[in-house]
């Protein structure tokens, strides 16, 4: 059809055919313009770099005092918005703002037996974990935020020790995995919960060395209490898990250590991360979750860590920040996940302290205290507590270096509570 009337056209209309032949031009050109806008937006999504720009007048110096107020009043006010709606992971928020509090030299701030009455009230004395809140199910993240806050303050009881070690270790698959509570989910966050809960309630050998100054083995009334930490795949440690408490009397340990190590190594990627389960995507959170879970046990020689390194290290975008994964914005909270990893490899030189410092800074609010996940965000205790720790990491600045104590990059917890946790399993 176009043809014939294209023959019709040049034998009728001949004097047209120059302003026909302009418009077929006319129109091809705005199609391939079209097109080729098209394609260039396409290509300029593809190479952008997805950050977070550190406003001009964000804050350059350190707010410690604002930050110990803000945490204090959020805590206090009980009865606001924020608090209430936020029953269903209170025990965790207890953490982040207890230990940084902590780090801030301004534990007194919150109120001592209040706070440890609560734990002791959230334990669910069916399995002997510990829930979110009074009347909530036991959960293994929950549990491990109260045997963090119990063992700052130094209030972890024997005989809860044991109830509590009882539900870590039933929460082992035969696998090697942990599940986080009786519906099943498996992860690998729950592997490097039970292992610390395990390893602070000094019913595992940790590795000397691997976690800081002062982090010793824990006694376990063997020829290898006094030596150098022992192997964690051998003995009572890989096995039955029939640890020996500081007083003689047998306590109870993880199922299966060797298995528990083995299932981690097992979520490696190719690029030296690892993930939720076995080949899933590398995820910085999960990689502080393995590391630490590893550096626990004495086993980070099963990491390459040049090129989990590297992969870290590439989290750092332009503003200086650090995200989770390649294609993600920055985050505070990854400051940690990734600073602490890094640590524990001995890598933490990789990274631009001085522009990641600029920009942690920079999600500060200068008004009410607190930290943002980026510039201008909204404050909340969960970035306060990691922006204040990965700044207690890099120790960059020596007016910061004074104001916050060292944090261990395992535990997440002041180096002086690892410190007199495994002296006094020791």
């Amino acid at each position: 059809f176009f043809l014939l009337w294209l023959l019709w056209f040049v034998g009728e209309a001949k004097p047209l055919l120059p302003v026909y032949f302009f418009f077929l031009y006319f129109v091809s050109n705005c199609v391939n313009a079209h097109t080729a806008s098209k394609q260039l937006a396409l290509l300029a999504m593809a190479l952008q770099t997805k950050d977070a720009p550190l406003p001009p007048d964000a804050p350059t110096t350190f707010l410690g005092s604002k930050h110990v107020e803000y945490i204090a009043a959020w805590n206090a006010a009980k009865k606001s918005y924020e608090f209430v709606m936020s029953e269903h992971l209170r025990m965790s928020g207890l953490y982040w703002c207890l230990t940084a509090l902590d780090l801030l030299h301004a534990r007194d701030r919150v109120p001592e037996d209040e706070i440890v009455s609560f734990v002791l009230a959230s334990e669910v004395a069916e399995t002997g974990g510990f829930g979110a809140a009074p009347g909530h199910d036991a959960h293994l993240l929950y549990t491990l935020s109260a045997v963090q806050i119990l063992v700052t303050y130094d209030r972890l009881a024997p005989e809860l020790a044991e109830r509590t070690a009882v539900y870590v270790r039933g929460l082992q698959l035969p696998d090697g995995s942990f599940q986080g509570d009786s519906w099943g989910e498996v992860d690998t966050r729950f592997s490097f919960c039970a292992l610390a809960c395990m390893a602070l309630l000094g019913r595992l050998s940790v590795g000397r060395g691997r976690l800081g100054a002062g982090v010793a083995t824990s006694a376990r009334g063997s020829s290898d209490a006094g030596g150098s930490g022992g192997d964690a795949s051998s003995g009572e440690a890989s096995g039955s898990g029939g640890e020996t408490g500081a007083d003689g009397a047998a306590c109870t340990g993880l199922r299966d250590v060797e298995g528990a190590i083995d299932y981690v190594e097992k979520c490696m990627n190719f690029d030296g991360g690892f993930g939720c389960v076995p080949g899933s995507e590398s995820h910085s959170g999960q990689i502080y979750c393995c590391v630490s879970a590893l550096a626990i046990v004495d086993e980070l020689h099963r990491v390459d860590a040049d090129l989990l390194g590297w992969w870290l290290a590439e989290r750092q975008l332009p503003s200086g920040g650090l995200n989770g994964r390649p294609e993600k914005l920055p985050d505070v909270c990854y400051s940690w996940w990734v600073l602490s990893a890094m640590t524990s490899l001995k890598r933490l030189h990789w990274v631009d302290a001085a522009a990641l410092q600029r920009y942690i800074l920079a999600c500060q609010d200068d008004e009410t205290g607190g930290f943002a996940d980026r510039p201008g965000d909204l404050v909340d205790p969960f970035h306060t507590l990691f922006g204040v720790a990965a700044l207690s990491l890099l120790g960059e600045s020596a007016t910061i270096s004074a104001t916050i104590k060292p944090v261990n990059p395992v535990f997440c917890l002041a180096q002086d509570v690892v410190d007199r946790v495994f002296a006094n399993a020791h």
